[in-house]
């Protein structure tokens, strides 16, 4: 699996909690643990983070095999020779957002849907790392299917926070000729379908662990769950029942939950239960 990278680093956002440079780094040192074999990074740096460009670029060649383009890509003749370049047997995790952190405690669930994602039949698949809770209540809307501790459920959907097959990128970057730029490939579905979140226009699966592999640095407010932010420069999670069913179940409200009465089954829960420690863990 090789992980792509492309992302601006700003303060131009409502809110700043902490430096934006810090909590990128913070993100990044949570993605060491993960199975890539190759790193490509596509950073923009704002003008107030440019003086710590050199510093930035020897802390990502700590990571291995690394190429670091100074530039965020958001031109479909930009993106086009990189996709053709790419092996399509391969995987990527692919993120156009610097602040969605790995925070599970081991690797066994994300391995396990990576093997899943590898005998996949179908060529058009993901495995959606974040956004945990509300993927869950999506699932619903797809069809969902339980295969081991993954919900495979059928749906199109392209924020860029997800685990890709390349025919699948290609389908996007390559073949599908845009209509406009995009910063992030989160919408270009909406050149796809006047009906995000019902429609399956490109015909793709996706994989949803029962277990959070990543969370948004801010955590679920931004659809109403309160309690959940990231905090610098460590974070000790709680695994006990409460705080677990609370984030499984709990009510939220977006444009993904429209016209949606799904609810996650007892089952779920329990896997979930079943797969955490019941001691603290920190990051």
């Amino acid at each position: 699996m090789i992980l792509v990278m492309s992302v601006f680093i700003t303060h131009q956002r409502a809110v700043n909690r902490y430096s934006r440079y810090e909590i990128f780094k913070y993100t990044l040192a949570s993605y060491k643990v993960l199975p890539i074999t190759e790193y490509y990074f596509f950073i923009l740096l704002d003008h107030d983070f440019l003086h710590l460009k050199e510093e930035l670029e020897a802390y990502l060649n700590m990571f291995g095999k690394v190429h670091v383009t100074w530039d965020r890509y958001t031109k479909q003749e930009q993106w086009i020779p990189f996709i053709r370049g790419l092996d399509k047997d391969e995987l990527v995790w692919f993120t156009q957002n610097d602040d969605h952190v790995f925070v599970d405690y081991n690797l066994d669930i994300l391995q396990e849907g990576i093997d899943l994602l590898k005998r996949e039949p179908n060529p058009h698949k993901s495995l959606y790392f974040s956004h945990w809770p509300e993927q869950l209540k999506l699932s619903g809307k797809g069809k969902p299917t339980r295969i081991q501790h993954y919900i495979k459920y059928h749906l199109s959907l392209l924020d860029s926070i997800q685990i890709f097959s390349v025919p699948l990128l290609y389908t996007v970057f390559v073949h599908y000729r845009w209509k406009k730029d995009h910063t992030r490939i989160d919408s270009v579905l909406n050149e796809l379908t006047a009906r995000p979140a019902e429609d399956n226009p490109l015909k793709q699966v996706i994989y949803i662990p029962l277990r959070e592999l990543c969370r948004h640095f801010d955590g679920y407010e931004h659809v109403g769950m309160k309690g959940f932010e990231l905090e610098l420069p460590s974070n000790t999670f709680h695994y006990d029942d409460v705080s677990l069913i609370s984030k499984m179940t709990a009510h939220h409200e977006s444009p993904w939950t429209r016209n949606n009465p799904f609810s996650i089954p007892l089952d779920w829960v329990a896997t979930n239960l079943q797969l955490h420690h019941t001691s603290e863990h920190k990051m």
